[in-house]
C-alpha cells in the first residue's frame, strides 16, 4: 500500500532529521541513529524516508525551497536586470552564510546517502535550476530590448552567474575562500559593463544606477496577478 504523507508533516520531519544530522555529524550515520536522535521509532522514520538517500533528497528539496524564498526577497528589492542578477548571486551566498554548517553537512549527507548514485541528485538539482536559468535569460533579453542592458549573449552571462555562485560556494567550503572580493571583481568586470541607464519608471541614483521601480514586485503564491515584471524570473524557481 502506497504511503500517504501530509506535506507539512513530511517537511517538519525532514527538518528535524536534518537538524539531528547537523548536530551529531555524519560519522556512523544510520536511519537507526537518526531515529534515536530525533526521538521517534525507526518504523516512524522509515514511514517518511525509505533510506538515507530519500532523506537527502527530501532535505535538498526543502533547502532549495527555502533558498528560493530567501533569494526572491533579495531580488524583489531591485528593478534593473543587472541589480537583480547581483541580488541573485549575493542572495545565495547570504543564505548559506547565515548557517555556515548547512552546505558542508548537505554535501556530506549527499555522499553518505547516495554514494553510488550522484546522477540522481545532480539531475534533481538541474531540474530545479533550469526554469530559473531560462527566466534569467529572458530577464536579460528583455533588458536588451528596453535598453537597460547592453547587447550580450544572455545564455552565457546567466551561465557565468550560476558558475560563480556554485564555484564560490564549493571553494568557500573546501578552502575557506573569502568570496566577497571574488564576487565584487566579477560584478565589476562582467556585469557592470552591461548596465545601461535606468529606463522608464526608474529614478537614477547618485552613482548612476537605478533605484527600485514603484511597480509592486510582490513575490510568492499570494502575489496578485499582473503583467510580467523583471522580478518574475526568480519566482519560477
Amino acid at each position: 500500500m502506497a504511503r500517504t504523507i501530509d506535506h507539512d508533516q513530511h517537511e517538519q520531519m525532514t527538518l528535524r532529521a536534518f537538524a539531528a544530522v547537523k548536530t551529531q555529524g555524519v560519522a556512523g550515520l544510520s536511519m537507526a541513529r537518526i531515529a534515536r536522535d530525533v526521538g521517534v521509532k525507526r518504523s516512524t522514520l522509515y514511514w517518511y524516508f525509505g533510506n538515507l538517500g530519500e532523506l537527502f533528497e527530501a532535505v535538498l528539496q526543502v533547502v532549495l525551497e527555502q533558498q528560493a524564498i530567501f533569494v526572491a526577497g533579495e531580488v524583489a528589492a531591485h528593478s534593473h536586470p543587472i541589480d537583480q542578477l547581483l541580488a541573485w548571486i549575493h542572495g545565495v551566498h547570504r543564505f548559506y552564510g547565515d548557517d555556515p554548517a548547512l552546505l558542508p553537512v548537505l554535501i556530506q549527507l549527499w555522499a553518505v546517502g547516495r554514494p553510488a548514485e550522484p546522477e540522481a541528485a545532480i539531475a534533481h538539482a538541474l531540474a530545479q535550476f533550469e526554469p530559473l536559468r531560462q527566466a534569467a535569460i529572458t530577464l536579460l533579453e528583455d533588458g536588451m530590448a528596453d535598453g537597460t542592458v547592453a547587447p550580450c549573449d544572455a545564455d552565457v552571462i546567466v551561465d557565468l552567474c550560476a558558475t560563480m555562485i556554485d564555484g564560490a560556494l564549493v571553494h568557500r567550503v573546501s578552502r575557506n575562500l573569502a568570496v566577497g572580493p571574488v564576487l565584487a571583481h566579477f560584478a565589476r568586470c562582467v556585469l557592470e559593463p552591461l548596465r545601461r541607464p535606468a529606463g522608464p519608471g526608474t529614478d537614477a541614483r547618485a552613482d548612476g544606477g537605478p533605484t527600485a521601480r514603484t511597480t509592486n514586485l510582490e513575490v510568492g503564491p499570494h502575489a496578485p496577478t499582473r503583467a510580467r515584471t523583471n522580478a518574475d524570473w526568480l519566482e519560477e524557481d
